[in-house]
């Protein structure tokens, strides 16, 4: 394809762009229609779209998603992705460049990512992203443990908060607020994926009949959802001490635009 640098506008999106954005979004993750209008539903706000336009159509975007991390302000970059016909052209880098120069005329101190696959760990590395967000990975037998009802409570935003924030208090991490919350709630509906809270704990996972994969569970104790998968994916902070064999694996890069930011930390959620 031939075209100009100047043939391609980088701006924020506008209400007009939400059906050009859904189609990408489909087009790149193969996501449903249902599943994309739901995300929108909730995150849709057109300042916090980042977008690439090629003769007014658009080809790349990606969305910042306010979060908090360290008591500054923050942005959750997501969902990056360009058409594959204007792959390879440099668009979705000076896209990034666009909204990192965005954000800090914002005042905004950090924007992270969670990359979607290891190579994308070295793609953004190129724009100033480091790797700083790490888990614990262990792989586990279901069957060892004990194994609790899932007749618990209805969801209550401000208990998950609370519990993930006591949990977390000792170790930096991404804050997430009840907005978020709704939407994964939401999210799960449409997927595999579980949020529970009983009278004094929060467990967010994904099932099916082989595996469990529990991605955030506060404060952590052991005793699992009932399930009739054989395995256990647990994914645990930096923070907590679980006396089993496990695998440091990185989850996410930050840019912290004041550059005083240098240990490791902890972000969990990851929307998708």
């Amino acid at each position: 394809m031939q075209y100009a640098m100047t043939d391609i506008k980088y701006t924020t999106a506008n209400l007009e762009d939400k059906q050009d954005l859904i189609s990408l979004w489909n087009t790149v993750f193969e996501d449903s229609i249902e599943y994309i209008e739901n995300f929108m539903n909730y995150n849709f706000n057109s300042e916090n779209i980042i977008v690439a336009k090629y003769k007014e159509k658009i080809v790349s975007a990606y969305y910042f998603i306010p979060v908090n991390f360290e008591n500054h302000s923050a942005y959750y970059l997501y969902a990056a992705a360009t058409l594959p016909e204007y792959r390879k052209m440099g668009i979705m880098g000076e896209l990034l460049k666009y909204g990192m120069n965005l954000a800090q005329k914002r005042k905004i101190r950090f924007v992270l990512l969670s990359p979607a696959n290891e190579s994308l760990y070295n793609y953004y590395e190129k724009f100033g992203f480091k790797t700083v967000f790490y888990i614990k990975r262990y792989l586990l037998n279901l069957s060892e443990y004990e194994k609790i009802s899932e007749s618990l409570s209805e969801y209550n935003l401000k208990k998950i908060i609370d519990l993930r924030e006591k949990s977390l208090a000792d170790i930096p991490h991404v804050s997430f607020n009840e907005k978020i919350f709704e939407y994964l709630i939401s999210e799960s509906k449409l997927t595999q994926s579980k949020i529970l809270i009983s009278d004094n704990a929060y467990i967010y996972f994904d099932e099916n009949l082989k595996t469990l994969h529990i991605k955030e569970y506060f404060p952590f104790n052991a005793i699992f959802p009932k399930n009739k998968a054989k395995e256990v994916i647990l994914d645990l902070p930096l923070n907590i001490n679980f006396e089993h064999k496990y695998e440091k694996i990185p989850q996410g890069m930050l840019i912290d635009f004041e550059n005083k930011f240098n240990k490791d930390a902890y972000l969990g959620i990851t929307m998708g």
